[in-house]
């Protein structure tokens, strides 16, 4: 999971994330995780896949997103998240999503809580390791620690 780790600045992020109308991006994703089959677990990935990329847009001021729509993105995708994890309690991977959309939104405890979680169900976990030692060592929402 590159992207989850991934420490890129504002210009690096812009280079990697193009400018797309937010319709064609929406439409994007639906045609793509509309295709891929009815796992919750899939639909999870997809929509966490969808709000990361809002969420880099809005970091890098596109003019074509705003912060309402991070915000719709967050919301929906925490919702399909939380159905995923519903219908399979070890699905770790949902935790670490849920916990990188709260970071996101300033809420460590919270977040803190999710990845804890999610290296209860998978110890090897190494993108919950990551963000948790990031908060543990006060670094900024998102950022891993720097250690490996």
């Amino acid at each position: 999971m590159v992207l989850l780790g991934a420490s890129v600045t504002a210009a690096e992020l812009g280079a990697l994330v193009r400018p797309v109308p937010a319709g064609v991006m929406s439409e994007t994703f639906e045609v793509v995780c509309g295709a891929g089959g009815s796992s919750a677990e899939f639909n999870a990935y997809c929509a966490f896949a969808q709000y990361v990329v809002f969420e880099a847009q809005s970091r890098v001021a596109d003019p074509l997103v705003d912060v309402g729509m991070v915000r719709r993105a967050a919301a929906a995708a925490t919702s399909v998240i939380e159905r995923a994890i519903a219908d399979n309690a070890g699905f770790d991977m949902g935790y670490v999503f849920l916990g990188r959309i709260l970071m996101s939104q300033g809420k460590r405890t919270e977040a803190a809580r999710r990845f804890e979680r999610a290296l209860t169900l998978e110890p090897r976990n190494g993108d919950a390791r990551r963000f948790l030692e990031g908060l543990a060592a006060g670094g900024e929402p998102g950022a891993p620690s720097g250690r490996a």
